[in-house]
């Protein structure tokens, strides 16, 4: 139970917390009245907390009200209060206390504090967690917790200590050379082949040049001791991220005057993470081009599946000789055969056949040629400078015959050679990688053979059957996962919250299958927007489309209204008024070592930064605009020093946070838990791997993937490429949001939900919802096979497989802890288990879990219109969301105007921010609205639940435009009517 707030204490638990037990009665029989009250009130606080209030003032009013009632009415609030300013007294109690609990007082000395403290600090993701971790800590140790203040003192000194224990390891790990290398090629300003501006480039578009450009900056980073630094990943990536920074806003005046263990440390830790970066986008680049020439194939492949379709026509013909085959087999061809089917028919059919064997050939010859002078060298530099690990033998045997045939200039393998094909390679790409020679003897192609087994490559790399050396997104499987789990396996069951029995897992799954299942079937004859019908033979379940909600017009003359009372406001001063209140600048820190700026200035530029990223009018246009209250190279020294993602992160939690706070609950109701989860392309420079050519838009760009509760509040965003799983996106930004919103519902697209994505939903506590735009082909897994339904058999399938789940239970916990604490990423589980990766163990597991759950989800879906209109509405709230996209983001045609990564990010967050500002806003000028008794008396219930925060009529993104007729400008040169006139 917290008790850090009244508001956090329900009648239940306050019961239970004035509640003596028998085993404490005698620590209390020699209190009376108020004496006794207060003992409880801070046993119970310190048995909660292992702290004691903080202050008087932090002890909730509610708390001690009720404490009162119990005991002695006759008691006033005011002597409660009184009696806790005798501190000889309450000082005493407290010590009673500890000695009962056994508890000591926390000193700074301690050993182990220390100790727990140096191995944490730079592995968790923000202080916050690492204090509750902590206090977790001294809590089983049995020390008292002490005041916040000390513990970020405490924190901030340790993480003084780390960072020089770190920066002291790397620079003995360091030899002579290393650091000259860094001297004359990472720290020289005047070095015509200074390094440094080179190596923090992003990876260019998937081209032979940008290959070799990232190869070349891979040798350059080989000159580093890389396998002894293996300690740098133990470090939170936030907290490279901010020594990647420093670096990188580092004048070579400024690095020199740096100690030199800092100096060094800085610089290696940058070229250790952007080695990482280098292989991983190498790895890329090798799957982009296999999948390209896999892409060429399936292309030239469907122009001749269209050709064949024409050239036969009516396919119902080939039906038809199948039938008179099969019921006239002895009869004669001219008299059984030709009346229905003619000859000249059954003669084009086989010449059909003939073409398309014909053009197959053709096209896997056009397809190896095209790989041969295209894609081969670059593919195998690639495969020069990256190291395959798998425990599949015959991949790595296979890959080691193919380098040390590269250059040998016949067209097959020799026919003594050992070509790996058992197990490796299907019957039927075997047929087509092998050609009789002259004389008769089977052969394999080489160039066959190597697409063929770069095929297989790309898809083991990507779930992680192969992965690669040194690289960070294609690493060892075993590092996703918790290195302590066996040991410390009850405190990651523990952190999931399941119980430790697979059995006590499946059972209320199994039981809540059973009644979802029982109660759909027996509702079924009733529910008039629900049929199962036929569909080319095949049952289908049709769903009467959901009618259209209109929002009510007493909303939209709300928003008219605010309009008026407040007019025109510029974006500007929305954004400023909010940091005004809530102060979230104060997130962002400078990359350097201190500030010369003082606060008011840096918040001035801060805020103008943001505003010209956010609305995509950049740096220049906006410090050109403010009319010389600010230089355009002001404004970049600010954005390089302090604007990053890391902290635009946390001042988006700030101000979301305080949204939740300050909304009044007679208006907004509760603070929503259901949150809806959609993509928006956004327009981006080509030359990087993060822009893709979208199958869905058909456009080159980036996808911006939100999460916004259904009452307009984004607490969550993420870039992503085009072609990335909406899956993985869903799943990573409900783990990774940091704000108070607890998300217990999520709202997805059909393209946002998998049998994989309601395995982990369901471990990750939320239910997903998504919303089917084809329901038909759906199935109804059964819980068990003698399960009896009596409406819906035809959309039945097979029960589940429970002893599967319970066998893999373990494996499929541990990856959940993975996920949970961070450890890997929702993209390397969804990878991990592809639909290509289906004969793994716990594939097969996550899969029968997917399916129970998905199964309980239909059963509601179907049953309840209200559910349906729940997921639609909440869905079109994240498209209102990405609506105002386009008018908050709207300089260069709203398109991203970078290469770099960071740069995108940065776009895409400082968007966020803004809107988020103008919901803040909207907020307060809605309330302050209905507080007028009009509005209160038109609002029915209707109209407050379609209330919103998120909207611009009254909004002015573009600032202030003043026209001055006498103002000139000074030009020379006069007009020709002036001339003519003189």
């Amino acid at each position: 139970m917290s008790i850090h707030e009244a508001s956090n204490i329900e009648m239940g638990q306050m019961e239970d917390f004035w509640q003596i037990l028998p085993h404490e009665q005698a620590l209390f029989q020699k209190k009376k009245g108020v004496s006794k009250l207060v003992y409880l009130l801070f046993f119970r606080w310190f048995e909660k907390q292992a702290m004691f209030p903080k202050s008087n003032k932090s002890i909730p009013v509610d708390l001690v009200d009720y404490g009162i009632s119990l005991f002695d009415e006759s008691i006033k609030r005011e002597d409660f209060f009184e009696f806790l300013k005798q501190d000889r007294t309450i000082n005493r109690y407290k010590q009673e206390i500890r000695e009962y609990f056994d508890f000591k007082t926390f000193d700074e000395n301690y050993q182990s504090p220390q100790s727990f403290l140096l191995e944490h600090v730079f592995k968790e993701k923000n202080d916050v967690v690492l204090q509750d971790l902590f206090c977790t800590h001294l809590k089983k140790s049995k020390i008292e917790i002490p005041h916040e203040s000390i513990l970020v003192k405490i924190i901030k000194r340790i993480k003084e200590q780390k960072e020089h224990q770190i920066f002291s390891k790397i620079f003995e790990d360091l030899s002579p050379e290393n650091k000259r290398y860094i001297d004359e090629h990472l720290h020289s300003n005047n070095n015509p082949e200074n390094r440094l501006q080179f190596l923090r480039q992003d990876a260019g578009a998937p081209t032979k040049d940008s290959v070799l450009q990232e190869i070349e900056r891979l040798q350059i980073l080989d000159q580093f001791p890389i396998q002894n630094l293996k300690h740098i990943d133990d470090i939170h990536p936030k907290q490279r991220n901010l020594y990647r920074r420093r670096l990188l806003t580092d004048t070579p005046g400024r690095s020199k005057r740096r100690s030199d263990v800092s100096r060094y440390a800085l610089a290696t830790m940058f070229c250790y993470q952007r080695h990482q970066e280098a292989i991983d986008n190498l790895a890329d680049y090798l799957i982009h081009f296999i999948h390209r020439i896999k892409k060429i194939a399936e292309t030239k492949q469907q122009k001749l599946d269209k050709e064949i379709g024409r050239r036969l026509g009516d396919i119902d013909q080939l039906y038809e000789l199948a039938e008179i085959n099969r019921d006239y087999p002895k009869e004669i061809i001219e008299e059984a055969v030709y009346p229905t089917v003619s000859q000249e028919t059954i003669n084009q059919i086989i010449k059909t056949r003939d073409f398309a064997k014909q053009s197959k050939k053709r096209i896997r010859e056009a397809t190896i040629k095209r790989y041969a002078n295209s894609y081969r060298k670059t593919i195998f530099n690639i495969l020069d400078h990256i190291e395959f690990n798998s425990n599949n033998v015959t991949v790595l045997d296979a890959l080691k015959l193919i380098q040390g045939y590269r250059d040998a200039k016949t067209k097959y393998y020799p026919l003594e050679e050992n070509v790996p094909l058992a197990g490796l390679i299907s019957k039927q790409e075997q047929k087509n990688i092998t050609e009789n020679d002259e004389d008769k003897n089977k052969r394999i192609l080489k160039k066959d053979y190597e697409c063929a087994v770069f095929k297989i490559l790309r898809v083991k790399l990507r779930h992680k059957e192969i992965w690669i050396k040194g690289s960070y997104k294609y690493r060892d499987p075993e590092d996703d996962l918790p290195k302590d789990f066996d040991e410390r396996q009850e405190d990651y069951f523990a952190l999931v919250d399941v119980p430790l029995s697979s059995k006590t897992f499946t059972a209320p799954l199994k039981q809540q299958l059973c009644q979802q299942i029982s109660e759909f079937d027996q509702n079924f004859p009733k529910n008039d927007l629900v049929k199962i019908v036929k569909k080319k033979g095949k049952p289908w379940i049709s769903l009467t489309p959901l009618q259209k909600i209109e929002e009510p017009k007493i909303v939209q003359r709300i928003k008219e209204s605010v309009l008026e009372k407040w007019g025109m406001i510029d974006l500007l001063d929305v954004v400023k008024e909010v940091d005004l209140r809530e102060n979230f600048t104060n997130y962002f820190t400078t990359a350097g070592n201190r500030k010369i700026l003082d606060q008011e200035s840096i918040r001035k530029r801060l805020l103008l930064c943001i505003f010209a990223i956010g609305t995509n009018t950049g740096l220049k246009r906006t410090a050109g605009a403010s009319r010389g209250t600010v230089e355009f190279k002001e404004l970049r020294h600010v954005k390089n020093f302090f604007i990053n993602k890391d902290d635009l992160r946390e001042a988006i939690n700030a101000v979301v946070n305080a949204i939740f706070k300050m909304r009044n609950p007679k208006i907004w109701k509760s603070i929503s838990t259901a949150f809806a989860a959609d993509s928006k392309q956004f327009g981006c420079y080509v030359q990087n791997l993060m822009s893709q050519w979208s199958p869905r838009h058909y456009n080159n760009g980036v996808m911006i993937y939100w999460h916004v509760n259904d009452q307009y509040i984004c607490v969550y965003s993420q870039l992503k490429t085009c072609t990335s799983s909406e899956v993985a996106s869903m799943l990573q930004g409900v783990i990774s949001q940091e704000t108070d919103a607890d998300i217990e519902y999520q709202y997805v697209d059909s393209h946002g939900k998998s049998e994989l994505g309601f395995a982990l939903s369901y471990l990750q506590k939320f239910d997903l919802l998504p919303r089917y735009k084809t329901i038909g082909d759906q199935t109804i897994y059964l819980p068990s096979e003698d399960f009896q339904v009596s409406n819906i058999n035809e959309i039945t399938a097979r029960s589940i497989n429970w002893q599967l789940i319970e066998e893999q239970y373990i494996e499929i916990i541990k990856y959940t802890a993975a996920l949970k604490i961070g450890k890997c990423t929702a993209e390397a589980v969804i990878r991990r288990f592809a639909r290509s990766n289906y004969q793994h163990p716990t594939y097969k597991a996550f899969m029968e879990l997917g399916k129970a759950v998905k199964t309980i989800f239909l059963c509601r879906y179907l049953s309840s219109v209200e559910l349906r209109q729940q997921i639609n509405a909440g869905l079109n709230v994240v498209e209102n969301w990405n609506s105002a996209n386009d008018f908050v983001f709207y300089g260069k045609s709203s398109e991203i105007k970078s290469n770099y990564r960071d740069d995108q990010e940065i776009s895409m967050l400082c968007l966020h921010l803004l809107q988020i500002c103008i919901v803040y806003i909207n907020t307060l000028l809605v309330e302050d609205l209905l507080q007028q008794s009009y509005w209160l008396n038109q609002l029915g219930k209707e109209d407050y639940r379609a209330l919103t925060a998120l909207f611009y009529l009254h909004i002015n993104p573009y600032g202030t435009f003043e026209l001055d007729l006498e103002r000139r400008l000074q030009i020379q040169i006069k007009s020709p009517s002036l001339r003519a006139a003189a």
